[in-house]
């Protein structure tokens, strides 16, 4: 229980430091030049829409939050415009601010300044484009979530069981039962204290009837599993009582007490059992048996030999409870339970295991299990392997009887009630696929009505944007399996087209046999655009819609290879503009934005089908030139390039005019080159074109250019458009 504990731990801190390296990540990508510009540049109601986005789906984040230099809340994700709040005495921020080389920490419980919840953060220092500190971005993970989760594990172990999480200095970040005292404070004399500052171990099960542990006035003999988290300076600490985990033994010791007073020699015996009892009470390994045998489910160990035998080496109650096992705790020959398996699932059963021993991942099935009564049940077994140094595979697994459910899946009766409001949209077809029933959201999703559907063939629906092939594969796994899920592209009365989740139901009788097919779908055309939209946001810059950075590196990538298959030669351009800064100063970021918008439509208008413009960011541009025959056909795009960037753009009254200042290297070169260094050569080539007075473009010299250049006299050179030489 202390593993699930530990586990479920580390995944929810995992996922909440993934969504801060993220948030991190898109504001390092800003490229700020200091903390004046980190408020302005974050302070906005679009990143107060990517912070509240980040954080979706992660119920256990509380806020999302970017901090000052000097403490103050710029942005976060309760409201906006941020309150005036200050964290300049937070440990995160002192810790961050005093230390440059500290990427990551985690604070001490603090009750939140904006609703008085008790959170602790996950902070990553943010620094401007000189290295400086120029504040944080924090997530806060509400200590409720984690309390809720270890309630529901607790009370699944039965009374007596108490959960802490500690940071590393043994700070307590909550604890159930709830204590909410305790949090915040540290606890220097507990076992988890103990175990790892004492005996420096990473995980132990103590058992102790010592003051350590106390309930109420009383002392109780507990037994606790510490544990350290692998990912995460935390800790947490599991206990029961010795009334929980005794509580077998002692029914035992009371029956032998009551017979024991006929005669000392029983009383001998009984003293006798109760040493061995205790005995046994110190063996860790009997001890985590028990507790395996409360979890409400089958748990196992099933080992693969090499020569093809199975066994499994440990099974608790409740798994021999399943099958039916008399045997004690030894060994039990795979056979023995492989021989309740359906007929119909032991092949597929046979190959799923071979299949996970040989790749190595978790193996997962659904399967029918016979017993001599001839009853037969529905079991899912989950299990994840290891390979063992003498080539045999062993698998670590629950079992769970999931008869009721499948029952469930097989049954769709027609209940009124559910049928008519369900939000998904039902339809009912007999077995040669005429529609005997729909529900209300059928024609709400599909516009067709009952008139228009009863009695005919769900090709209604069809849109045509999937082939043969998938239908092919749809009526194979719903004959085999008696169900279909997935996606499909349905065409609604009025024509238009929508994305469907559906899933298809052969609905049997008691004897088997299909006696119709149900199928349950909804509209997710919303959710695809939405999707789509995000991977829109992923690839492309917020600002003038050309590829990012991202998705520049990836067509470079493509381009090169094309490049070598065509044998031709590519231009790799990187573009800076002149004068930009002075613009953004002089005229603000709203007029700086709305010429890099214009001057980025221009140069994107100037460029042959094929070539690429991205923008990385700034006033930076990247552009790939394809399909040339020999470095000269690159100059006159690389003229037209310049001579876009210097058109004036006109605001309301206020002309501005930047100018571009071009480097240019090519592919293929006499040596390897790769995407990174043809970016490096091109960056540097754009900066001889700026120490050349700007406005012009300048080629790097490289081994390739001298082999290709052929009549041009100088290998690295510097050219300005005819208008300004």
């Amino acid at each position: 229980m202390s593993l699930v504990l530990a586990e479920q731990t580390n995944q929810t801190v995992a996922a909440s430091k993934l969504a801060l390296d993220s948030l991190a990540e898109r504001i390092d990508n800003l490229k700020i030049g200091n903390g004046a510009e980190l408020g302005v540049r974050t302070a906005t109601q679009t990143m107060h829409q990517i912070l509240k986005d980040k954080i979706s789906g992660l119920p256990q984040i509380d806020v999302a939050t970017i901090v000052a230099a000097n403490g103050d809340v710029i942005n976060f994700t309760r409201s906006f415009p941020a309150p005036p709040i200050n964290l300049s005495d937070r440990d995160y921020f002192q810790a961050h601010r005093d230390n440059p080389n500290l990427a990551f920490f985690i604070s001490t419980p603090v009750k939140n300044k904006g609703n008085g919840t008790w959170v602790f953060y996950l902070s990553r220092r943010l620094n401007d484009t000189s290295g400086r500190f120029m504040g944080l971005v924090l997530v806060g993970i509400s200590v409720a979530k984690f309390t809720e989760f270890y309630e529901r594990l607790g009370q699944s172990i039965g009374d007596g069981a108490a959960m802490t999480l500690y940071r590393r200095d043994f700070t307590v970040f909550t604890r159930w039962p709830l204590s909410e005292e305790s949090i915040g404070r540290q606890n220097l004399t507990g076992t988890s204290h103990h175990v790892v500052e004492t005996l420096h171990k990473r995980d132990e099960v103590i058992y102790t009837a010592g003051p350590r542990f106390s309930q109420g006035d009383i002392s109780v003999a507990r037994l606790g599993a510490v544990r350290l988290l692998d990912q995460f300076p935390l800790i947490v600490n599991l206990t029961v009582t010795e009334d929980l985990f005794l509580e077998g033994w002692r029914h035992v010791r009371a029956l032998i007490l009551t017979t024991a007073a006929a005669s000392i020699l029983t009383l001998l015996i009984a003293a006798t059992i109760m040493v061995r009892i205790a005995r046994q009470r110190e063996k860790s390994a009997s001890l985590l048996h028990h507790l395996a045998d409360q979890v409400p489910g089958a748990l196992f160990q099933f080992q693969l030999m090499p020569d093809g035998k199975t066994m499994f080496p440990y099974v608790n109650r409740q798994f021999r409870s399943q099958y039916d096992i008399k045997t004690g705790h030894g060994t039990i020959p795979g056979e023995l339970i492989f021989e309740h398996q359906h007929p119909d699932d032991a092949k597929r059963i046979s190959d799923s295991i071979r299949e996970s021993a040989r790749t190595l991942k978790p193996w997962h099935e659904e399967y029918r299990v016979i017993f001599p009564e001839g009853q037969v049940t529905w079991r899912r077994g989950d299990a994840s392997p290891e390979k063992l140094p003498d080539g045999s595979v062993l698998w670590h697994g629950y079992i769970i009887d999931v008869t009721e459910e499948r029952l469930a899946q097989q049954a769709v009766h027609l209940a009124a009630g559910v049928f008519a409001n369900s939000h998904d949209a039902i339809m009912i077809a007999e077995l040669d696929g005429s529609i005997v029933d729909i529900n209300a959201a059928f024609t709400r999703i599909t516009g067709f009505s009952r008139d228009d559907a009863i009695g005919k063939n769900p090709r209604i629906l069809k849109s045509g944007q999937q082939d043969h092939s998938f239908y092919v594969s749809l009526w194979q796994k719903l004959t085999q399996d008696g169900y279909w899920s997935g996606e499909v592209c349905n065409r609604r009365k009025d024509g238009t087209y929508y994305v469907a989740m559906q899933t298809i139901s052969a609905v049997r009788d008691a004897q088997g046999e299909t006696e119709h097919y149900v199928a349950l779908f909804s509209d997710i055309t919303a959710l695809k655009e939405q999707q789509r939209q995000i991977e829109h946001i992923a690839h492309y810059d917020a600002l003038t819609d050309l590829p990012n950075r991202a998705l520049l590196v990836d067509r470079l990538r493509q381009a090169l290879s094309q490049t070598q298959r065509r044998g031709q030669i590519l231009a790799v351009v990187y573009i800076d503009l002149d004068g930009f800064k002075s613009i953004n100063d002089s005229h603000g970021h709203h007029a700086g934005d709305q010429l890099l918008i214009t001057v980025a439509n221009r140069m994107k208008l100037v460029l042959r089908e094929g070539d690429t413009l991205a923008r990385i960011g700034g006033d930076e541009f990247v552009a790939i030139l394809v399909d040339l025959r020999m470095v000269a056909d690159a100059a006159p795009t690389l003229t037209r390039l310049l001579a876009a960037a210097a058109q004036p753009v006109q605001l309301g009254n206020i002309s501005l005019q930047v100018s571009a200042s071009l480097g240019v290297t090519f592919y293929p070169q006499f040596d390897e080159v790769d995407v990174d260094l043809l970016l490096h050569q091109a960056d540097q080539a754009m900066y001889k074109a700026k120490l050349a007075g700007k406005n012009q473009y300048h080629i790097l010299d490289t081994n390739h250019e001298r082999s290709v250049l052929g009549p041009l006299q100088s290998p690295e050179r510097t050219r300005t458009p005819s208008s300004s030489r």
